[in-house]
């Protein structure tokens, strides 16, 4: 698999990660993790679902093409 990953996963969560560890093992390269550390399996809490959506935004953000719009604007560290 040459795709970018991204694993979520709470700690406190009721399911096991061993399953995903399995099937990371199989992949090339290390993928991406996030750890929720206060929510359950289903993100039911708000907070943590906000938290999430920036979080995967963010990540995303790094593998998604750039709008033109967006790339013409001028960056402050940009030399």
């Amino acid at each position: 698999m040459n795709k970018a990953l991204l694993v979520c996963h709470a700690p406190r969560d009721e399911y096991s990660t061993s399953k995903m560890q399995a099937r990371s093992s199989l992949l090339r390269g290390i993928p991406s993790f996030i750890s929720l550390d206060t929510a359950d399996h289903l993100i039911s809490k708000r907070e943590d679902a906000i938290y999430l959506a920036d979080v995967i935004a963010a990540w995303a953000s790094r593998y998604l093409p750039v709008a033109a719009e967006t790339a013409a604007l001028p960056r402050a560290w940009s030399k």
